[in-house]
């Protein structure tokens, strides 16, 4: 029952009906992403059993936006980049842009993110950013994002041993900071 209203709120959200969407845009996006990730084995709430170096790495991306009102945009986006060495996806339902002036845009964006390990990691992600349309169809943008607690369930052998008060999943804090030009077509 749950999961019918949380389909139906989600189609009612992207609703043309509900915001008078008459535009759309399109967009490829290409840049460089710089990640640190912190694993915590005991629940998630202690001190990391360690922290990744700050990474760099390629990022990749599309989205699609409902333009309203005309200074809003929604719409989702799905993004590729690695964070230590491994590769994380995210996939944002809500993506949400808001137009402050002519060219500048405030981002905001809740989704999910798939660390994808020797036994993948599953979790959301969230985060800000700013946009800003220096051609008619080119944009630079820079965002921060945040990985919280990502698990992936204890089944390695290689995986440090549970504490009997200590959850079976291993989880881990990703922390994202990117820069990239969009295409819109």
């Amino acid at each position: 029952m749950v999961m019918y209203g949380l389909i139906s709120f989600v189609l009612l959200l992207f609703s043309p009906v509900l915001y008078s969407m008459d535009e759309f845009t399109y967009s490829l996006n290409a840049g460089g992403a710089s990640s640190q990730v912190k694993i915590l084995l005991n629940g998630g709430d202690n001190a990391p059993a360690s922290t990744s170096d700050w990474d760099a790495a390629l990022l990749l991306g599309a989205s699609v936006h409902g333009v309203y009102e005309e200074d809003h945009h929604l719409g989702l986006a799905f993004q590729f980049t690695q964070a230590d060495g491994d590769n994380l996806y995210s996939f944002r339902p809500l993506d949400y842009k808001y137009q402050v002036v002519d060219d500048i845009y405030i981002k905001s964006f809740f989704g999910f993110a798939r660390y994808d390990q020797t036994t993948p990691a599953h979790g959301y992600i969230l985060g800000l950013g700013l946009e800003w349309m220096f051609l008619s169809d080119v944009s630079f943008s820079t965002e921060f994002a945040y990985g919280d607690k990502v698990a992936r369930d204890r089944v390695l052998a290689s995986d440090p041993p549970s504490l009997q008060s200590s959850s079976p999943e291993i989880f881990y804090d990703i922390y994202i900071g990117s820069f990239y030009l969009s295409w819109y077509f």
